[in-house]
This record gives structure tokens, C-alpha cells and sequence, in this order.
């Protein structure tokens, strides 16, 4: 499919469960859409006038609370498996076809695509340009505290390219889906059912079955503990796993709700929430420690090094996710919200105006 997109010179986007997929060095490619989705690439969505969806079944995550609202400008074709998700697009508008993704390629082949107009593909340039592959955390730099997403794309780069990364939840889960540039590593998480916790017994899971690889485990201190007996397990079979605590010592995810809906009260998730030294976590099970202040002092001696290793990355309690949609609005008008000239600028394919 992507070959298809590229000789057609066709821009796409993805989802995050579609994100382990390809290789995001693609020129095609434009970014992971959705609530916390890439900004270039949901201004993309909301200004196109056709969109072909495959097998994605646009939950509230991708389109928002308002399916309305999604892409109001296109035409959209959804393409799924499952009769059942099909059914929902009928008060949408959407036009649907029921089939197996297999035989999309043999459906590509008698398709004659029409070249897109140079003045759109010029502008999903400038807004791959601008908001592709950056670090674009303004509350980092304006509190001097280390950007979650600098240390993501440091420990991407620093990985082996057919390395197995496996994400928790939360607020982590974000930062890394904002910001991870998949080449031809496994990168999963559970998806939809988010459960905390989940990213260290898949790592276990995961070196088990592919001990030649080298494993990754990305967590928060708070999803860490639900399973921090699980750390004799690595010890038991002599697991080499990378084990990344993005530490907020709290539930960053939940905090910035409340930060938006409930005037910052952060009752059992900042207030009366507390983590452990995980240094003498780790200290206790024989695992290998270190704490970090700056995604500088992530090198290739520490993610190398043979045997588990804990890095704990010492965050700001307070640090957001950026971009996010707030409730009641499009896609493509995301928390922290941009100028009225730079919003114009990214939706001048737009007829719809911008909530007030």
C-alpha cells in the first residue's frame, strides 16, 4: 500500500496501532493523527477532500467526541473486515466497503490515481516541515525541565534499528507515540484497553520470544509499580530489558484533565500519590540503575551495556502532553492552542471556522 501511495505521490497518515507498520522515512508520510495526534498531520485530515480509510475503525480517539466534526471537507471511504464497525458511518456519510485488507493490493492495480494538485501537496510540505520529527514541548523550555519528547527521539536514535519497544500508558504512552520515528523496529502497546502496567511483563514476553533482540520497556513511575514484582522475573531468567521510567511522580495524563475540567485539584494522582527510590528498587533486585536529568546523558554505553538496566528519567511533576484536544473541539484545534494567524495558516484549505 505504501508503494502505491508513494508512485502516486499520495500524502498519508496513521493511526497509532498502524504506526509499526512501515517506515516513517517515508516522504508520503505525514504523521500519527488523533486527540494527541501530530498537528501538520490532523490539519492534513480536517482539509482534504477525499479519504481513504483502511481497516481503522476512527474511535473517539482519532475523530474526536464529535464524529461531525471529523474531516469535514472530504469525501470519506471506509475500508474494514468487520461489518459491525461499518454500520456506525451510516448517519456520517460515509461510504463503505466491506472487505479483507489482503486483496487491497489487487484492487490498488486497476486503480488509475489522479496526481493531486501541486498546491496541495506544497502545503502537506509545509506542514510536514513544521511539525514533523520536532520537539515542540513549550512547557519544557519555558520551565527548564527536560522535554519527554528530546529523550524519546535520543533512546530512538540510540536503539537497533529491528529492536522491540513496548509501551505502558498514561501520559507515556503519548510521548512516545508523539514522537517515536519508526524505521523497522516492533513498536506496540495494548491499545485501546490501556491497562498500567502492561509494558513490563510485554518487554519480559517479548525477550523471551526474541531473546537476539534487543528490548526496550517505556513506562511511567506510576504504571511502573503495578508491576514491580515482575522485576524478579528479569532477574530469574537473566533478561537483558531496557526498563525507561518517564518519572512525573504522578499520573501526568489524569493531572492534565484536571488541569482543564477540575481546576487543577489533583486529588490520588498528584495529591496523595507517591513513588518509591527506584534506585534502591533496583538496588534490591540486582538491577543495574542509573538517573537521568537531561536526554544528554543518554549514550550508547548505557543503552548497550549487556544486562537489565532501569533509566529513570527525572521529569518535571507538571509536564504536558503537546499537543491535546480539549473537549468540544476539531482535531485540528489542539491544546496549546496556536495564534488565529498560524491556525489560518495550517486550515487555509478549510471553509470551517475555528471554535471560539
Amino acid at each position: 500500500v505504501v508503494g502505491f501511495l508513494e508512485k502516486h505521490n499520495l500524502p498519508f497518515v496513521s493511526s497509532w496501532s498502524g504506526m509499526s507498520f512501515f517506515n516513517h522515512d517515508s516522504k508520503n508520510y505525514f504523521g500519527q493523527i488523533g486527540v494527541y495526534g501530530n498537528r501538520g498531520a490532523n490539519a492534513i485530515l480536517q482539509n482534504c477532500d477525499g479519504l481513504l480509510v483502511l481497516g481503522s475503525r476512527l474511535d473517539n480517539r482519532q475523530r474526536s467526541g464529535n464524529s461531525k466534526s471529523f474531516a469535514p471537507e472530504s469525501k470519506v471511504l471506509v475500508v474494514d473486515i468487520d461489518k459491525e464497525e461499518l454500520k456506525k458511518y451510516a448517519s456520517d456519510g460515509y461510504r463503505t466497503l466491506n472487505t479483507d485488507l489482503r486483496f487491497l493490493p489487487i484492487i490498488l492495480k486497476n486503480i488509475k490515481a489522479k496526481a493531486p494538485a501541486e498546491n496541495w501537496l506544497a502545503y502537506t510540505r509545509e506542514l510536514k516541515a513544521k511539525y514533523f520529527g520536532k520537539d515542540l514541548s513549550t512547557y519544557s523550555k519555558k520551565h527548564n525541565s527536560m522535554s519527554p519528547y528530546q529523550a524519546v527521539m535520543k533512546i530512538n536514535d540510540l536503539m537497533s534499528k529491528d529492536a522491540i519497544v513496548a509501551a505502558d500508558t498514561g501520559a507515556t504512552v503519548c510521548w512516545i507515540y508523539q514522537s517515536f520515528h519508526r524505521t523497522a523496529q516492533n513498536l506496540f502497546t495494548s491499545a485501546g484497553n490501556s491497562p498500567m502496567g502492561y509494558a513490563l511483563p510485554a518487554a519480559i514476553g517479548a525477550k523471551i520470544i526474541c531473546p537476539e533482540k534487543q528490548v526496550f520497556c517505556l513506562t511511567g513511575d506510576g504504571g511502573f509499580q503495578m508491576n514491580l514484582q515482575e522485576l524478579q522475573t528479569v532477574v530469574h531468567y537473566k533478561l537483558d530489558i531496557k526498563i525507561v521510567i518517564f518519572n512525573n511522580s504522578g499520573y501526568g495524563i489524569i493531572k492534565q484533565f484536571q488541569d482543564s475540567y477540575l481546576n487543577s485539584r489533583y486529588t490520588a494522582t498528584g495529591k496523595g500519590y507517591s513513588e518509591p527510590d527506584f534506585g534502591k528498587i533496583a538496588h534490591a533486585y540486582g538491577i543495574n540503575y542509573i538517573k537521568i536529568d537531561s536526554p544528554d546523558q543518554l549514550n550508547e554505553e548505557c543503552i548497550n551495556k549487556p544486562g537489565a538496566l532501569i533509566i529513570d528519567l527525572n521529569l518535571d511533576e507538571n509536564t504536558w502532553i503537546e499537543p491535546k484536544l480539549e473537549m468540544g473541539r476539531p482535531i485540528h484545534d489542539q491544546f496549546p492552542y496556536v495564534t488565529d494567524e498560524e491556525y489560518g495558516w495550517m486550515n487555509r484549505f478549510s471553509k470551517k471556522q475555528r471554535m471560539k
